[in-house]
């Protein structure tokens, strides 16, 4: 008689017959299985990609088991939840069993037990990544998990999934998101131990043993257990006082610090003190779940095409994935420098090519209409133009978003343009243009990122509470004259986009290499520009290389200087007063005029508006690098993902100030942390943006023939319900804070004390001279325009800028500026002693007479003039009837009707 052949892999009850014991995880086996742990998947186990979903969580509740032979630690098994496509499931591994142990029904015994385990605690299916030869014994096959997809590099055809419960997994398509518990800070029992449990646990972990004894006989007898009794006693009387006494100082010392802060009466109730940060508003005061709901908020019906893969675009993707019903196999994305592995592990095409001016609409108009529905376009790029893209999406009826008013590639080292001609303003004009040549039609939602598009959100609900806060009765302005009537009821002066990143990285930047947490070549074109910044009507100085624009809404100006090398004093809830970069943005323009109050054409009221950008801390080091070698970006860059940073929030709001209450901050203060837990491949500051384009998407959808639309004539409402579930705590800040602060300090200053929130008092200026002085006339006093009104005045926004003589304090700065793109501060001798007013200055090296100079291997984007010094211009000194009466327009003054 022949025997039986005998089975490749034994089963359970020939490991139970080897004496291995199947038992719920300990505490105690923690240091045995990561050991084993690293045996047999080495130590780069934690970089795979089922990792991201296991980092930081617990196993599910009574599904860790640990396999026991002779005392020691043989195998491991952990289950863990998951969101697997919009289904509930567990997530299955690492599976491992100690080698010298194999073949022997260990990880049969452990899988037996685990699916046992899930089905009798009620849950629904199980899914895992590996052999498809060795699970499908179990039950597991690939069938169910094609239109799944993991946060990481990962072979589809090792998805496998288990259904529990028949069809579980139906329709499951998307990403694979964590749902687990965080793990606790302390403590390392699994969950569902019990109490008395985990202190053993614990105990055993901190000492590496546990022991129980019995309790030995007393020497002495009775008379020393009662001295011990008593001993005892009068030592815990004596912790339980001092812990009362404590408790009394402890609560006698904070009421008289809440009494010291105690806000006075009257209308400026401000916090006041020198701790960070005052007090919180909490008339919105949302806080995320660590794992958003993946909610269908639209169908899209037809194609959709993904300009750009950057670190936006990436972290995009899942986004669409997560929140869109759309068919998979009509969804392009397109870009000229990444290699399309990721969109391939998400089952989506990929064209590896540049769009530029001359084939654009030869690329885009098959991709975008052809087989039946809406197309969509969504434009995370950067050198192609936003205008051509969205007037060829609205001719053939695609809907269309971006972040960012983008010109073609050139536009901003552009050598036959000036810097008007170079800078945002001018940009969202050709938008304003297009918009009135084309009204109405298929919708496009121009500049809708975090900032411009969030931030102009913000601006609204902040001023909701503002006049809420303040006992202002106003129900929700419903048109922008109504949003510009609030802002001047509350007095506001001014708003600034107020940023404070605090993300690193682990490892240090290194030379020659510009690190930032978003897009190099955005940060670096639009750092390039002009500072700009709209241009309030409470104003009484302007600097010396301030200018206005000759057309347009008039709404802005901007400085002669580059934007990420101007600073200017802000305040952030985490850091409290800080610097920041006046970079341009759209959203400054853009609020600036949107919070404009005419009469006609008189302007009565516009606050100030700009960005103060404090980046990341790489990204600071970087900017400073670069303008060292006069503007020269680095030959490299890289941008910091999810895995590379340390900790760190992107503390992202807007400043009103100005108003009764001084100052309020409110926005969005999302952790590095958060991010990793709610989606894959971005940081806090691109899931800001990417989160935007999401609600700019969905407002797209819902509202198909709308235009041409920029963030500000949105629904804020909805769109901040879209996003709020990505963007962390969101929260509002009042703060007693101004730019006057401890100034002046060590050394004289020039500076406004009337009134505090002028931007002579914001601009970062190490010159005690320079600017100019203007009167800004009251609403009720403004007279008609005349062609001998002062420039500065707030109705003669279209007004030609005199020209400015240029002199050595023309840089209010002192700072180093990039000759090429500013001409007018190139200063190559440093030393002024000598000369006179008028008089040229010597000829250097090698210059030739007429003015040419040394290139010194700077780019020649302008032709260099001579240069006069001249001597500072003192500044005017206005008659008495002419000077303003108190900085911001009167609020009782009577507004048109």
């Amino acid at each position: 008689m022949n025997a039986a052949p005998a089975h490749p892999h034994p089963s359970p009850l020939r490991a139970a017959q080897r004496h291995i014991t199947i038992r719920a995880e300990r505490s105690t086996d923690v240091p045995a299985r990561e050991a084993l742990l690293d045996l047999c998947f080495g130590p780069d186990r934690l970089l795979r990609s089922c990792q991201r979903l296991r980092d930081r969580r617990l196993p599910a509740a009574g599904l860790a088991f640990s396999a026991i032979k002779g005392g020691c630690l043989v195998g491991t098994l952990r289950l863990w939840h998951v969101n697997a496509g919009g289904r509930r499931a567990l997530l299955l591994g690492p599976l491992a069993v100690d080698p010298a142990c194999r073949n022997s029904g260990i990880g049969s015994a452990l899988m037996e037990q685990a699916l046992a385990c899930a089905r009798m605690r009620g849950h629904q299916a199980v899914i895992l990544l590996g052999d498809a030869p060795y699970y499908a014994r179990f039950g597991f096959s690939a069938v169910q998990t094609g239109a799944l997809a993991l946060p990481g590099p990962f072979a589809p055809e090792r998805l496998l999934g288990l259904e529990l419960i028949r069809g579980a997994l139906n329709g499951a398509s998307g990403m694979v998101i964590a749902t687990g518990v965080l793990k606790p800070r302390s403590g390392f029992s699994a969950p569902g131990t019990p109490k008395t449990a985990r202190l053993v646990d614990k105990a055993a972990w901190s000492r590496g043993r546990w022991r129980l004894r019995r309790t030995a006989p007393v020497p002495g007898g009775t008379a020393c257990r009662g001295r011990r009794l008593l001993a005892g006693f009068l030592f815990f009387a004596g912790w339980f006082f001092a812990g009362w006494l404590f408790a009394g100082w402890l609560f006698a010392g904070c009421l008289a610090t809440w009494k010291s802060r105690k806000p006075p009466a009257g209308p400026r109730s401000l916090w006041s003190g020198p701790l960070h940060p005052p007090t919180v508003s909490d008339s919105i005061s949302w806080r995320s779940s660590m794992s958003p709901s993946s909610q269908i908020h639209a169908t899209i019906s037809g194609p959709i095409v993904m300009i750009g893969f950057g670190s936006i675009g990436k972290g995009m993707l899942p986004l669409i994935e997560r929140h869109f019903a759309y068919d998979r196999s009509r969804f392009v994305i397109i870009d000229p420098h990444e290699d399309g592995k990721l969109a391939t592990q998400h089952g989506v095409r990929f064209i590896q090519q540049a769009i530029t001016r001359d084939n654009y609409r030869k690329v885009l108009t098959p991709l975008l209409s052809e087989g039946g529905g809406q197309g969509f376009c969504v434009n995370l790029s950067v050198d192609t133009s936003s205008v051509d893209i969205m007037t060829l999406c609205r001719e053939i009826g695609a809907l269309y978003v971006d972040t960012v008013v983008e010109p073609w590639l050139g536009f901003y080292f552009d050598n036959n343009a000036g810097m008007a001609a170079r800078s945002n303003y001018a940009l969202r004009e050709t938008l304003l243009a297009a918009r009135r040549t084309s009204p109405g039609g298929p919708t496009a939602v121009s500049t809708c990122g975090a900032n411009p598009g969030m931030v102009s959100w913000f601006v609204k609900q902040a001023l909701l509470d503002i006049a809420a806060d303040s006992g202002i009765a106003s129900a929700v302005p419903e048109s922008r004259e109504a949003w510009a009537r609030l802002a001047f009821q509350l007095g506001v002066k001014g708003i600034h986009i107020a940023e404070r990143d605090t993300q690193r990285s682990r490892k240090p930047k290194p030379m020659n290499v510009f690190v930032n947490t978003w897009s190099v070549e955005g940060f670096v074109s639009e750092g390039l520009q002009p500072a700009e910044l709209g241009w309030g009507t409470h104003e009484k100085w302007m600097p010396d290389n301030g200018r206005r624009h000759d057309s347009g809404c008039g709404a802005a100006i901007y400085l002669e200087q580059a934007g990420a090398n101007t600073r200017v004093r802000s305040w952030c809830p985490t850091p409290g007063p800080q610097y920041g970069f006046l970079v341009t943005h759209n959203e400054s323009i853009s609020i600036a005029d949107y919070l404009t109050l005419r009469d006609g054409d008189r302007v009565l009221y516009r606050p100030t508006c700009h960005y103060a950008y404090h980046p990341a801390d790489d990204a600071v080091l970087s900017l400073h690098e670069m303008f060292g070698a006069a503007g020269r970006m680095q030959p490299q860059w890289h941008i910091l993902d999810e895995n590379e940073i340390e900790d760190g929030i992107d503390e992202l709001g807007v400043l009103l100030y100005g108003h009764a209450r001084n100052a309020y901050w409110y926005g969005s203060q999302l952790s590095i942390e958060e991010t990793r837990a709610i989606a894959p491949y971005q940081n806090a500051t691109g899931l800001q943006v990417s989160s935007a384009v999401l609600a700019g998407m969905v407002f797209a959808l819902e509202n198909p023939a709308c235009g041409i639309v920029e963030a500000d004539e949105m629904d804020f409402r909805r769109c901040l319900e879209i996003q709020r579930p990505y963007l962390g705590p969101v929260k509002g800040y009042y703060t007693d804070w101004t730019p006057l602060n401890d100034r002046p300090g060590l050394f004289p200053e020039d500076i406004d004390t009337d009134d505090p929130w002028q931007f002579r008092n914001i601009l970062v200026r190490w010159r005690q001279s320079g600017g100019r002085h203007f009167a800004c006339p009251r609403p009720s006093a403004i007279p008609p325009p005349t062609p001998s009104a002062s420039f500065f005045s707030p109705d003669r926004e279209n007004a030609q800028a005199p020209a400015a003589p240029l002199h050595h304090d023309d840089d209010p700065q002192g700072t180093a500026v990039d000759p090429a793109l500013f001409p007018h501060f190139w200063n190559p001798q440093p030393c002024r002693k000598a000369q006179t007013r008028g008089q040229k200055r010597p000829l250097l090296p090698g210059e030739a007479a007429g003015g040419a100079r040394p290139q010194s291997g700077r780019p020649a984007l302008h032709p260099r003039k001579p240069v006069r010094w001249r001597a500072p211009r003192p500044e005017v000194e206005l008659p008495a009837s002419h000077r303003p009466q108190g900085g911001l327009a009167s609020e009782t003054a009577p507004l048109p009707a």
